[in-house]
């Protein structure tokens, strides 16, 4: 079964429901728990994937749509989380929720984008309207400032080089070559440092969903 191609077709749909190659199921297949269908998913069987596609994209999708608050970009996380999904299905049998390991992808595919800088304005706002959305008391334009504050003392309280690079990287869009030949370093520390601060981004990140998205 190539489940990239058959996302990848689905995807371009702009549909919530894979097709008819894929959704091919037996009724029975409904009635089974989570816990079961990752059993038989763990030995290969793609009825079980397909059955976890239809139940847990929808809303993962709605989920990942309103924080990104672009349905291209959800679209792309969610492909990535069920790509990822039958890749690693012969290690489901460890995994105590199957809905719990889907949504993690899902959050990790979001703060990468955070992290990596890729409309973070719009991607700070999305959080801060969820945020608000599960917490009424919480004033959405209030929270993405300090969203974006924590973002920005990440970024100061990093050592010196490594903020260089990534300002370099993120505020100017540079290249790797660019900024090596700017500081007089080489590329490979370039990406060194860059990976670095996308680590202590994303660990700051994952502290604010763990407060709110739990």
């Amino acid at each position: 079964m190539d489940i990239q191609q058959e996302l990848t077709t689905f995807v371009s749909t702009g549909t919530n429901q894979p097709d008819n190659g894929v959704q091919g199921m037996e009724t029975a297949y409904r009635d089974l728990s989570d816990d079961a269908l990752a059993q038989r998913l763990a030995a290969g069987e793609e009825r079980a994937f397909a059955e976890l596609y239809g139940r847990y994209w929808p809303p993962l999708f709605l989920m990942a749509e309103r924080l990104l608050r672009d349905s291209e970009d959800a679209r792309d996380v969610l492909q990535e989380a069920f790509i990822a999904l039958w890749d690693r299905r012969a290690g489901l049998g460890g995994v105590k929720s199957v809905s719990g390991y889907l949504y993690r992808m899902m959050r990790n595919g979001v703060i990468d984008r955070i992290a990596e800088g890729r409309k973070r304005t719009d991607l700070l706002a999305g959080l801060a309207h969820w945020a608000e959305a599960t917490t009424p008391t919480l004033d959405a334009a209030v929270y993405e400032r300090e969203l974006q504050q924590l973002v920005s003392d990440e970024v100061a309280h990093m050592p010196e080089r490594m903020r260089q690079v990534y300002e370099l990287s993120r505020n100017e869009d540079l290249s790797h070559q660019e900024i090596a030949r700017r500081l007089s370093i080489t590329p490979s520390t370039v990406k060194s440092h860059i990976n670095g601060a996308l680590h202590r981004i994303r660990k700051r990140m994952e502290a604010i969903f763990s407060l709110l998205l739990v």
